[in-house]
C-alpha cells in the first residue's frame, strides 16, 4: 500500500490537547486524603449519627428535584448541552 502523507496531514491538523493545569495526581491524593479524614472523623467521634443524616439529607434534598422533572425538560437540557459542547468542540478545530 503506497501512503501518499494523506493520513499524517490528518494527523498534524487533529486539534491539540492542552495539558491539564491541575495535574490529576495531586487531585486524586487531595480526594483520597479527605476520605481518609472523613473516615476517621465518622469513626472516632461520638455524634458520627447525626453528620452522616445530615449529610445524607442534603444529598437528598439536591437531588430529588431532579426525579420530577418532565421528560421534555430532560430531552430540552440534554440538547442545549449537546450544542454546547458541539459548539465548542467547532471552535476548539479552528
Amino acid at each position: 500500500i503506497k501512503d501518499n502523507g494523506f493520513t499524517q496531514q490528518v494527523i498534524y491538523c487533529l486539534p491539540k490537547k492542552k495539558p491539564s493545569k491541575i495535574p490529576l495526581l495531586i487531585v486524586s491524593t487531595a480526594l483520597v486524603v479527605f476520605a481518609i479524614v472523613l473516615i476517621l472523623i465518622i469513626n472516632y467521634t461520638s455524634f458520627w449519627i447525626t453528620p452522616l443524616n445530615n449529610y445524607m439529607q442534603t444529598i437528598t434534598s439536591i437531588i430529588e428535584p431532579f426525579f420530577y422533572l418532565d421528560y421534555k425538560t430532560v430531552i430540552v437540557f440534554s440538547s442545549l448541552l449537546t450544542l454546547i459542547l458541539g459548539l465548542d468542540l467547532f471552535v476548539d478545530s479552528k
